[in-house]
């Protein structure tokens, strides 16, 4: 089941430079399970062309033309302020959502999101909420680093997941190749003590500590690049920050405080371990043996909190696993207050 399966989208084309984009879109929501209905401002056809809508409609997708009332869970507008104006007064009703500037924007990194927000009841609409995310680096010399194959993928679907809850969330991320997903305040760093800064530096409501910190760095970095020798480099290690632990003990500790735990063996246990010497209101464990979940696009996870419960996600995509993630944690914030 995808995550916009039988909503039904009222596509309203209002002007020409956003017409361009209306086949791209309506592809793009129907193959993502939604009913797809296209309203046109008469003569709007022309100015995409009436044979590529026609391609489209031929296509087996549900899509079709209907009129400016036709039955909608929300309602999209391509077009500029005054048309999202109109429409707000003639279907006021409707969740909206107005696209940005034509062309400013790929529909792939805002449409789904922004949709999901407009559907979504927004229980965390006065929350604010971090997610770190990604790997950390720690570097011997200047180019060469300890780190692990974390993407990030899973934090940044959980950043999404809140954002459309209707959170404002900032996403503390490690290196990685991914976007910002729409509607959230990036914050960049390498190591574990720049993601400590970030994490300790204002409280939130709630934290989802879903990076892969790196739990050891060299005592010493060296200038430089160091040159290959005749014998071997032995280097000195010694503990990152244990943030995970330092928020949970601190003055900024959110209400709602979640760990993950990526482990390759006796998964449950390490993972209730933590749990309870950390002190977290929950922990989201999986298993990244043999391959795992480090950089792959699905997941499958296990949720314990802190009063006994368990429940499993997965496996699924990521996306759909955040979702499911952020609705366990609303029920965890909910038992707390």
């Amino acid at each position: 089941m995808t995550l916009l399966n039988q909503r039904r989208l009222l596509l309203a084309v209002s002007d020409e430079p956003a017409a361009s984009e209306t086949i791209a879109f309506a592809r793009l929501l129907a193959s993502a399970g939604a009913r797809v209905g296209i309203h046109e401002v008469p003569g709007a056809a022309r100015w995409f062309g009436a044979a590529a809508l026609e391609h489209l409609l031929g296509e087996g997708l549900a899509v079709e033309r209907v009129a400016a009332s036709w039955e909608a869970d929300a309602l999209l507008v391509l077009g500029g302020a005054a048309a999202k104006r109109e429409w707000q007064v003639q279907r006021a009703e409707l969740p909206l959502v107005q696209a940005p500037e034509a062309g400013r924007f790929p529909a792939s990194r805002w449409l789904l999101p922004c949709l999901l927000r407009a559907l979504s009841n927004r229980p965390w609409e006065s929350l604010r909420l971090l997610v770190t995310a990604g790997p950390t680096v720690e570097h011997f010399d200047a180019v060469r680093f300890l780190s692990n194959p974390s993407s990030g993928k899973m934090g940044y679907a959980l950043a999404e997941a809140a954002w459309i809850a209707g959170a404002e969330v900032i996403l503390v991320s490690g290196p990685t190749v991914l976007d910002t997903p729409w509607g959230i305040r990036r914050i960049d760093l390498t190591s574990a003590q720049e993601m400590r800064e970030a994490v300790l530096a204002e409280r939130y409501d709630v934290v989802f500590m879903a990076a892969a910190v790196s739990d050891y760095r060299p005592v010493e970095r060296r200038v430089g690049k160091v040159k290959k020798g005749v014998g071997p480099w032995t280097l000195e290690m010694e503990r990152t920050p244990d943030i995970l632990a330092e928020l949970s003990a601190s003055a900024v500790r959110p209400d709602l405080l979640i760990g993950f735990a990526a482990e390759t063996h006796d998964m449950e246990r390490y993972a209730r371990e933590k749990l309870r010497a950390k002190s977290l209101d929950g922990i989201v464990a999986n298993d990244v043996g043999a391959g795992g979940a480090f950089g792959s696009d699905s997941n499958c996870v296990q949720c314990y909190d802190g009063a006994g419960g368990a429940v499993s996600f997965g496996p699924a995509e990521k996306r759909e696993i955040a979702a499911a993630i952020v609705a366990w944690a609303e029920g965890c914030l909910a038992r707390k207050r």
